[in-house]
């Protein structure tokens, strides 16, 4: 196996570089919106930019290259999602913390934010 980045991370990398994060999220009904803090980044968002997010093929490749990603301490799920804004119907998700407002990341990990510089990634040690 190779220990080296995949087509799908290398995707997903230089789409995360692209965006500067802060990104819109609509819940289910889309009434409850919250737009995302600086450098967090959507990954449902950047799924559907970078593929056919319709298939089960590749939302698992997706899937497992954001996984391979956080193992490799490349980007981080955070506990809890930094957020700017939110709509009056989002506000039962939000914790207002002393350093600003957050909501919970959801179970299937959907919000993610860049811990490695890009430009060191592909150096050999």
């Amino acid at each position: 196996m190779s220990r080296g980045l995949g087509k799908v991370q290398r995707a997903l990398l230089d789409a995360l570089e692209a965006s500067p994060g802060g990104d819109h999220v609509a819940y289910a009904t889309g009434r409850r919106d919250v737009w995302l803090a600086p450098g967090i980044h959507d990954l449902q968002r950047l799924g559907k930019a970078l593929g056919d997010y319709r298939s089960s093929a590749w939302q698992a490749s997706f899937s497992r290259a954001a996984a391979g990603l956080a193992a490799r301490g490349c980007i981080r799920f955070p506990p809890l999602v930094r957020i700017i804004d939110s709509t009056e119907d989002a506000q039962r998700r939000v914790h207002h913390l002393a350093d600003g407002d957050y909501v919970d990341q959801p179970k299937r990990r959907r919000f993610v934010s860049v811990v490695k510089s890009f430009t060191t990634l592909n150096e050999r040690p």
